[in-house]
């Protein structure tokens, strides 16, 4: 059986299949024979890799993650080799989301994948889920929309059955009634975790299935999104009821085009049969693997 292991910066894979598509020899490291992995050695890896966090593809940090991988598959024994692919990244530098009214404080929040950047401070409106007639009534241009994007199950569905993805929809709609910015949570999280959802992102630019916010040549989303923690959310939505709410949305960085490597290793079997392994090696956070 011949094994392939993947380290894939863009996606999850297992398959048993041949691996085809552009390949980089970097060499194969010494057989060893009688790996020997205890749980203290296991945990240093792990510690290895957090130090290196976060890891967001076309980062410095990445791509020291990405050797790291490839130095470990070698120790193996593996054959390794990289795969490149380009793409148009949207590289966030700080983002912040301030209430200003009625209180002032900090909320804990992260960008959105592929959003748009910008400085925003207006009025918050709660749309509910977001969807065309949750607008009804309601003057959102210029200010910021307050989201619900439910479950994971409510976007991973329609991803499934290549129809685009639910969050889209909402920038989409959010996008066409002027809306400046959006702050967006999901009702399974728990307090203030954070979910960042990966809405069929397309390489070049844009996403797998094109809509309305998506802008220009390159199919660029403008509209700032933000994402919080359920509690926050649950807080905004209770004051929204009383009284006026104001805030500061603010996500700054750059767009530019990149690349990033899959780490591919190959270890020869007795067989023809072949299995394919892959997992993540980006994280937005500091931790050791994105899934």
């Amino acid at each position: 059986m011949l094994t392939y292991f993947s380290a894939a910066a863009i996606f999850v894979a297992v398959v048993f299949a041949p691996i085809t598509g552009a390949q980089m020899e970097i060499g194969s490291g010494d057989i060893v024979t009688e790996p020997r992995l205890t749980a203290e050695e296991l945990y240093q890896w792990e510690g290895d890799l957090c130090g290196m966090s976060p890891r967001i593809p076309g980062t410095e940090n990445l791509d020291l993650a990405r050797d790291y991988i490839v130095q470990k598959l070698q120790i193996f024994g593996l054959e390794t080799w990289l795969e490149p692919i380009n793409f148009r990244g949207v590289f966030y530098h700080n983002w912040s989301l301030t209430l200003l009214e009625p209180e002032e404080r900090s909320i804990v929040c992260y960008p959105q994948v592929q959003v748009g950047l910008g400085d925003v401070t207006a009025e918050v409106v709660n749309v509910g889920s977001g969807m065309e007639k949750d607008y009804e009534g309601k003057d959102v241009e210029g200010k910021i929309v307050l989201v619900n994007w439910g479950t994971i199950t409510d976007h991973e569905l329609p991803c499934m059955l290549r129809m685009r993805y639910t969050q889209l929809v909402t920038y989409d709609v959010a996008w066409s009634h002027g809306a400046a910015g959006m702050i967006g949570y999901c009702e399974d999280t728990f307090d203030h975790g954070l979910r960042i959802l990966e809405p069929g992102i397309n390489p070049n630019g844009g996403s797998n299935t094109k809509g309305r916010c998506e802008v220009g040549p390159n199919h660029e989303i403008l509209l700032p999104v933000l994402n919080i923690g359920l509690k926050e959310a649950l807080h905004l939505k209770e004051l929204l009821k009383s009284k006026p709410v104001k805030a500061n949305l603010l996500i700054e960085g750059v767009r530019k085009v990149s690349t990033v490597w899959n780490v591919m290793g190959r270890l020869p079997g007795k067989t023809n049969e072949v299995m394919f392994i892959g997992s993540h090696y980006e994280a937005p956070f500091e931790n050791v693997l994105f899934t």
